[in-house]
């Protein structure tokens, strides 16, 4: 990989101004969007969730400027970090040790976005004391994983119907959903090289990818308690990778 945070795939770049985003919310035919509040701050406010509703986690409205990072002696604007704020619509983030999980933006982390565009959530290897991104790859799994929750109560609960939208200019992250026992639904051990659950590749080429870096999966059935994102290659080696549109049913709570 490139080895500077600016394109944690790619290549350095100037940085653009943050900019604020308003959330709405939007309802139809039943889907429920991650940006579904009215609030100001990114947080989901709104009333409890039928389990039928499909929600979308688009991270609209998170904060991507709360604070900096130098890197390579340029200063990198760094999101705000990713975990409970989307209980309410039925999903938690949890990053490993040494994995930042942040909103972020396509012009500063490279790679491509979901239909949602803008904001992204950027998940990257760091040392586990220094909350900033590495400036190169890693011997060290980076893992992120999307826990199902009752919204209401944040006790577990399990989704179906899941999809993501998965972009890395390294063409390397391990997907694997999970049940409630911690067995395997499924499983791709590189979702770029012949990963069955992949329904489309982005169109071009993402910002500074070289080739079509971003896919969308869809994993069907139910039963699914958590998805787990590793961001390795063949070596075991962590270079980054952002997801978006994370889309799911809540069938058990």
């Amino acid at each position: 990989m490139e080895s500077t945070r600016l394109s944690r795939r790619f290549t350095t770049m100037s940085l653009l101004g943050a900019s604020i985003s308003i959330l709405v919310i939007i309802s139809v035919a039943g889907l429920s969007y991650g940006s579904a509040t009215t609030a100001f701050d990114g947080r989901p406010s709104r009333g409890p969730l039928s389990p039928h509703h499909k929600s979308v986690i688009t991270f609209s409205g998170l904060d991507t400027n709360l604070r900096t990072c130098v890197l390579r002696g340029e200063s990198v604007p760094i999101g705000e970090e990713v975990s409970q704020q989307f209980k309410s619509l039925g999903v938690v983030f949890a990053s490993s040790q040494f994995a930042l999980s942040e909103a972020n933006r396509i012009e500063i982390v490279g790679g491509d976005s979901g239909l949602s565009g803008d904001p992204i959530l950027a998940v990257d290897p760091t040392d586990g004391v220094n909350m900033c991104p590495l400036n190169g790859s890693e011997n060290t799994n980076v893992t992120l994983t999307a826990v199902f929750v009752n919204p209401s109560t944040g006790a577990p609960a399990t989704a179906r119907n899941v999809a993501v939208h998965v972009s890395d200019g390294q063409l390397s992250v391990h997907i694997r959903t999970l049940n409630v026992m911690g067995d395997v639904v499924h499983d791709c051990f590189n979702v770029f090289s012949g990963c069955p659950y992949v329904v489309a590749s982005s169109a071009n080429p993402g910002l500074f990818c070289n080739v079509t870096c971003g896919v969308d999966l869809s994993f069907p059935g139910s039963g699914i308690a958590r998805v787990q994102f590793i961001d390795e290659d063949s070596n075991h080696h962590a270079d980054g990778f952002t997801i978006d549109d994370l889309s799911f049913q809540l069938s058990h709570w």
